[in-house]
């Protein structure tokens, strides 16, 4: 996974030289890849997120993640179901938005960093894992 660094320099204008250039969110548009992704959630949240910094980005993540795991622990008459599947798929959506947003703060591209997985388990290299 490569990181950029950011110097000492004004980080603002180090990510506009770096990364493909900002544009408007496209509505209706079929996201192929996590880099579709990535910088989709640059078009809408970069200018805000960046200008709050890293560690206040941080923070409504983690408020995120335990709106997830609110959503995981809502108790169906079921066992084996979690959660209402509309709003987990909300909740989900909303911290994979959260990570990117972070993710480009720092300056890591999530598609080359889940290619961490690319060949099964980054320990015994297999998929299912078999590490103890």
């Amino acid at each position: 996974m490569k990181q950029r660094s950011l110097g000492g320099g004004d980080w603002q204008a180090h990510f506009m030289r770096m990364w493909v250039p900002l544009s408007h969110p496209i509505r209706g548009y079929e996201m192929r890849s996590m880099q579709d992704f990535q910088r989709q959630i640059e078009a809408i949240y970069f200018e805000k997120d960046s200008a709050r910094g890293l560690d206040g980005t941080f923070r409504w993540f983690i408020e995120e993640v335990g709106e997830l795991a609110r959503a995981i622990r809502t108790v169906h008459p079921e066992p084996s179901r979690t959660g209402d599947p509309a709003r987990l798929r909300e909740e989900f959506a909303d911290c994979l938005a959260w990570l990117s947003t972070m993710a480009s703060i720092c300056g890591v591209e999530l598609e080359e960093a889940v290619r961490k997985y690319a060949d099964g388990c980054p320990k015994c290299k297999r998929a299912p894992c078999s590490c103890e």
